[in-house]
């Protein structure tokens, strides 16, 4: 350049060559304007890294790039500007072209502001350097690819940078907190090496617009309430007026209008519509970004309430109007010469012992002058008046209001709430979303404590806020639980699911159910994400699924699946490249490695919404949705939580503030073996105050993490179950945690939180709340909880009356839904943990006329053991088993729930023995009648993986062949089906199972002494905690002759018990017996598992690496993407894969699904793939459990399969044992994984078993 007016002083000592090619502004007070075509040496200067510039002769220059590190140059030839245009021409060598940008401001090698790529070449964001380091989220956009040239061109103005390649705007970001004066220009590339040519510099310098001095025109909009003072120049409140009390809005005048992040200065006419409504027409123009734009905005007031919205927004222009801000305008504020002006100020935390909470005194004292944070919610008090804001703005953070602290000419000292951009029309969106809309609340004392604060302006405040669909029910959603289903193995079939709600109604009398099916689809949980239509055909299928929702919700239970709309699975048929962020995109991988879906163009293409209508239409019942490991930012939150709003479903996620708008359960809030004690729940008093009834989110109760955990008054849901998550089976532990902990959960969140009264200390180490008050908003009750004096516990009492004390109650239940009168209880729940004799005041109108109650006890086989209890002065005294829950109603007529429907379109009458008996109208027992019992599980203890409350059918030492039958119905004739139960047989003779048709034909299987393990971590019957179990399934076809068969369960007489549970009868053709003498298993037809295989011990009981893997090529094959090594799939659609490098046994046959006779020979082959030389194909009569095979008792083969990645046959002969235990399996020595490339992987099809005789 020819001309140098100042250089930083980290450049100073250099002199720029001259070059005449290069057009510059030639004197010191104009502004910068370059156009250089012919780029030389000294023109670039690297200020960080060990890139260089090499000059090319067709004046371009080479940055050169060979490390990881960040590497930046500057171009040389200008003054530092601070606001401008900055525009170049690039050519990549290579396509890795991932942290590529352009900087500016740049004041030193660790002061600047970077806009480039991300992660991918195709991902772009801004970043802040100095004074913080903050920056955005990830756009998605054209790729940087080799041997292609780019004009980028950068905007930047105050706060706001425009990123345009090849003249198409990629996205605006608001980058505040950085470097706020005049810096260099130049580019930057981190993370990996590469070549780019630069070329064609252009550099404008720019200057804001200057604001208008026009004077304000004050005018007056009225409701019944309140006056609010209004500016006719612009869409400002000057103070709002009740009566002689005044809450400030934005005293001095403002003009500027952001649109699309660019300040404008609008033309703006008013008209007043009425007393109560302003109408506002600002206008904005800009050519140079397409913008000739009219915005309507509608302002009124509504009894205690202000309304800004966008009513009408056109532009007659090509841009989409994607962002509009009110710049510089609070809406509400308060200053230091005012009387306790306060400010409580929230954003999102999770950490137990960081609330999100700030109290700001706004006097004299007050720092932070000048500066502007932003916060999720924001109230302002006086001793007057108190109000509070909600704003449509969905920024990233959540950060949707603005809190500005300033000093007001008179010189006090001032704070000041605006709000934070409001989103339009995204530029990828093919229509605009809802008006953006902002709400203002003022409240005087509403909670009645003789002062104004905060908690007025939070009462008035759920007047404003968005709402929260479905969130009405969530009082009473008492038990909450996930059932799993995982790996093929269908833990927990629907028909289950059903008996199992039918099994908690009795044991609570009815409480409200809410139960998440995690992994209702395809193979089981985190299998075919994201085909959410495709409902698990081995789990009962659509049909299956419709009776659970449409029975269960006789049940007062609600019904939701567990769906991931940020991964995929190359088995999904969503799955393809243009579906995922990039092959190396790489998410979860357990089963299968999954990749990350390209979430934005998931959602304006349509994609997502389509599968969702699938999902739709084939449950048309499901009541909620829950949204698996989300992280995207608030305004795409919204948007997918529209998505399910849309189509009737609530919403419900994992992380404990992810899509804090909507989201009325947060798995991590509520589990205290995920995310530890910064991952918890919501942690603010503001948000729980507002919320408290709405949401399952908060803190919950958990004293060992401290801060917030220790003992919240109001509880918090504590998330316990028993149908196999993390292997929980333990149905006391689930009654004891719904009685101990969620139903005085639930009982507080039939109310609303009005008073809040906290101590002094250090909120980081302990709970500080002393007492909270809640009302009925329908009658008036009042509930107080308090802190104990002595004590951490607490005491809550109804109108005045204790109704619990630490861990004893009599709760008075009712179905709240906050839109009807509160109803009266006709039901009372007593619970006492430690059991004993405890006295309690009913309330007004409970009890009848004859001054009498009944009281049952509540366990799964309904109410029990009724006692009449006198009724003395309204009050009753109750005698009470230690953590036992009881029933207390006015009329003992009222026998409560009875079942005699188990197993509903299950074919078979109580497939689990829940009735507890076999004595009952559908059941026959031939033989030794004693020896049969129902038993239930009843190991002691709190842990959820013990087996208690699990009832199985038991045939114990009979002293000769016993049998029990029960009639299969509803058959079609000529279809075929497969009949299968559990079972363990703890003796040396047989236990069967048979089907007999009325044709006359039986088929059976039986199984001498069990041998193997349940390593299956969500089936009801894994072998953990002590629970040794053995149980695996046992399984017959056969073909329906009529609409009726029978089906037996029997034992030979002889010593020793035999346990059968969970018989279920699936329609299904197996194509297994190709002839009498040969078997086969392609996997194309299998009921459930991985039969004739059973899981082994390679990660112990755990949700196993190992299912049936589903052909979705090219996807799921071998050379995807040039890198995947293996076939997932070897023959047809189905084969079974591993994806574990563990070592130990990975699955067997087991003798009930192929009998290798005594003294007969076989030939037994299959196909596999491998990369590793790890695997052996082992045959034994014994128990395995050992991970060295060298332990292994009882081998009869074990030989090496040899790695090969094209498909290879492997054939071996095998002679049964004498004993009837013969097994074959594959065993693994170890090997490195890679479940990216399928590397260490296992494949195995085709098995084929041929009897030699």
């Amino acid at each position: 350049m020819a001309f140098v007016l100042f250089l930083p002083m980290f450049l100073t000592g250099f002199t720029p060559p001259l070059h005449a090619t290069a057009e510059v502004t030639k004197n010191e007070g104009e502004p910068v304007d370059i156009t250089d075509h012919q780029l030389e040496e000294g023109d670039f200067k690297v200020i960080s890294g060990d890139g260089t510039v090499t000059y090319n002769d067709d004046g371009s220059a080479t940055f050169k790039v060979n490390s990881t590190q960040k590497n930046r140059i500057v171009y040389n030839q200008m003054k530092p500007i601070k606001n401008g245009i900055f525009e170049a021409d690039i050519t990549p060598e290579t396509s890795a072209m991932n942290r590529f940008g352009l900087i500016y401001r740049v004041q030193d090698p660790s002061a600047y502001t970077y806009v480039g790529t991300g992660d991918t070449n195709n991902q772009y964001f801004g970043e802040i350097f100095g004074p913080t380091n903050t920056w955005t989220s990830m756009t998605s956009d054209v790729p940087l690819e080799a041997d292609k040239t780019y004009h980028l061109r950068l905007k930047f103005t105050d706060d706001v940078a425009t990123l345009y390649i090849n003249d198409k705007k990629v996205n605006s970001w608001t980058l505040s907190g950085g470097v706020d004066k005049a810096g260099l220009l130049g580019f930057e590339k981190s993370r990996g090496a590469a070549n780019i040519t630069i070329s064609n510099i252009k550099i404008k310098e720019t200057e804001p617009s200057k604001a208008p001095s026009t004077p304000p025109v004050e005018d007056t909009i009225s409701s019944d309430y309140m006056d609010v003072a209004i500016d006719q120049v612009f869409p400002r409140v000057i103070e709002y007026r009740v009566g002689n009390k005044i809450m400030d809005g934005q005293k001095t005048p403002v003009y500027g209008l952001k649109v699309n992040g660019n300040l404008y200065y609008p033309e703006v006419g008013f008209k007043k519509l009425s007393k109560s409504e302003a109408l506002y027409t600002l206008k904005v123009v800009d050519q140079d970004e397409g913008i000739n734009a009219v915005f309507k905005l509608n302002l009124r007031v509504e009894k205690n309430k202000v309304v800004y919205t966008f009513d009408e927004i056109k532009n007659s222009d090509k841009a989409k109007i994607e962002t509009i801000e009110f710049a510089d305008l609070n809406l509400i504020s308060v200053n230091s010469a005012q009387t306790n002006a306060k400010a409580k100020l929230t954003n999102l935390s999770s950490d137990v012992t960081k609330p999100g909470d700030t109290d700001v005194r706004v006097d004299s004292s007050m720092g932070g002058i000048g500066t502007s944070s932003r916060y999720y919610t924001a109230f302002l008090s006086t001793d007057k008046l108190s109000a509070g804001v909600w704003s449509s703005s969905e920024v990233n953070g959540y950060g949707n209001l603005v809190a500005s602290r300033y000093q007001n000419e008179d010189g006090s000292k001032a704070l000041g709430i605006g709000s934070s951009l409001l989103y339009y029309h995204r530029d990828f969106m093919p229509n605009p979303q809802s008006k953006p809309t902002i709400k203002i609340t003022i409240a005087e004392d509403l909670n009645r404590d003789d002062q104004v604060d905060w908690q007025d302006g939070a009462i008035a405040y759920r007047d404003i806020m968005q709402d929260i669909p479905g969130s009405d029910n969530v009082n009473n959603l008492v038990g909450t639980r996930i059932v799993m289903n995982f790996g093929s193995q269908v833990q927990q079939p629907f028909l289950k699911t059903l008996d199992n709600v039918k099994k908690v109604s009795l044991a609570t009398d009815g409480l409200g159910q809410a139960v998440l099916l995690k992994g209702y689809g395809n193979e089981g949980h985190d299998s075919a994400h994201p085909d959410y239509g495709n409902v698990g055909e081995r789990m009962g299928g659509e049909a299956d699924l419709k009776t659970l929702i449409e029975e269960g919700h006789k049940y007062n239970t609600e019904f939701g699946v567990h769906i991931n709309a940020q991964e995929t699975y190359p088995e999904a048929k969503a799955f393809n490249d243009d579906f995922i962020d990039g092959p190396n995109s790489k998410g979860w991988g357990w089963l299968d490695q999954s990749y990350t879906i390209n979430k934005l163009k998931d959602l304006y293409s349509g994609t997502r919404a389509k599968r969702l209508d699938e999902l739709k239409a084939a449950a048309p019942g499901l009541d909620f949705i829950y949204l698996d490991v989300w992280y995207q930012d608030q305004w795409e939150s919204d948007r997918i939580s529209e998505q399910f709003h849309d189509r009737g479903w609530r919403l419900t996620t994992e992380f404990g503030t992810s899509v804090a708008n909507y989201s009325t359960w947060q798995h991590w809030a509520t589990d205290k073996n995920y995310g530890g004690p910064a991952n918890k729940g919501i942690n603010s008093e503001v948000l729980r105050f507002i919320s408290n009834h709405q949401k399952d989110s908060w803190v919950l109760n958990w004293p060992e993490a401290g801060g917030t955990a220790d003992h919240p008054l109001l509880g918090g849901f504590e998330l316990a179950g028993f149908e196999g998550w993390q292997s929980d089976k333990n149905f006391d532990h689930f009654i004891r945690k719904t009685f101990d902990t969620n139903v005085p959960t639930k009982f507080l969140q039939k109310y609303y939180v009005t008073n809040w009264k906290t101590i002094e200390g250090d909120k980081t180490k302990t709970n500080l709340e002393k007492e909270i008050k809640l009302i009925d908003p329908s009658n008036g009750d009042v509930v107080a909880v308090k802190r104990k004096d002595n004590s951490k516990e607490r005491v809550i009492t109804l109108n005045g009356n204790v109704v619990l004390d630490e861990h004893a109650y009599l709760l008075p239940w009712v179905e709240q839904d906050f839109k009807h009168p509160t109803p009266k209880a006709e039901k009372m729940y007593h619970w006492n943990l430690k059991g004993g004799t405890t006295t309690w005041t009913l309330p007004e109108g409970f009890v009848g006329p004859n001054q009498k109650v009944y009281v049952y006890k509540l366990t799964d086989q309904g109410r029990q053991d009724v006692k009449k209890v006198k009724v003395v002065n309204n009050q009753i005294t109750l005698n009470a088993e230690a953590a036992t829950p009881y029933i207390v109603i006015p009329d003992k007529k009222e026998k409560g729930l009875q079942i005699d429907d188990w197993s509903k379109a299950a074919h078979v009458y109580d497939t689990g023995f829940n009735s507890g008996t076999v004595k009952d109208l559908h059941t026959k027992v031939a033989g030794d009648k004693n020896s049969v019992t129902v038993v239930r599980t009843n190991q002691t203890g709190d842990a959820r993986n013990l087996s208690s409350g699990d009832y199985y059918l038991n045939i114990d030492s009979p002293s000769e062949n016993t049998s029990v039958s029960r009639v299969i119905t509803d058959l079609v004739p000529g279809k075929d089906y497969v009949a299968e139960v559990y079972v363990q047989n703890n003796s040396d003779v047989k236990a069967e199972i048979k089907v007999a048709v009325e044709d006359g034909k039986e088929v059976s299987s039986y199984v001498l002494r069990s041998l193997q393990k349940n390593y299956v971590k969500a089936d009801s019957h894994a072998s953990n905690d002590g629970y040794n179990s053995k149980m695996q399934r046992m399984q017959v076809s056969f073909t329906a002759a009529s609409k009726k068969a029978e089906l037996f369960l029997s034992r030979d007489a002889g010593e020793g018990n035999t346990k059968f549970d969970d018989i279920r009868i699936v329609q299904k053709s197996l194509h297994n017996q190709a002839s009498s003498k040969i078997f086969e298993q392609d996997f194309e037809s299998v009921v459930q598992g991985i039969y004739p295989f059973v899981i082994g011990n390679t990660e112990g009981v755990e949700d196993n690496r190992i299912h049936l893997s589903e052909l979705h090529a090219p996807y799921t094959q071998k050379g995807w993407a040039g890198k995947k090594l293996v076939d997932d799939v070897i023959a047809g659609n189905w084969s079974v894969k591993v994806n574990t490098g563990n070592k130990g046994l990975v699955y067997r046959t087991i003798p009930q699904h192929f009998h290798f006779e005594p003294g007969v020979s076989y030939k037994v082959s299959f196909d596999y793939q491998t990369t590793a030389n790890s695997y052996r194909f082992i045959s034994g009569d014994q128990e395995i459990d050992v991970r060295d095979i060298g332990a292994a008792q009882g081998l009869r083969l074990n030989d090496k399969l040899s790695a090969s990645t094209a498909t290879k046959t492997a054939e071996f002969t095998i002679t049964g044992s004498e004993n009837g235990q013969t097994y074959i399996g594959i065993f693994s020595d170890g090997t490195t994984l890679n479940g990216d490339t399928g590397a260490g992987t296992f494949i195995l099809d085709n098995l084929r078993i041929e009897r030699l005789d």
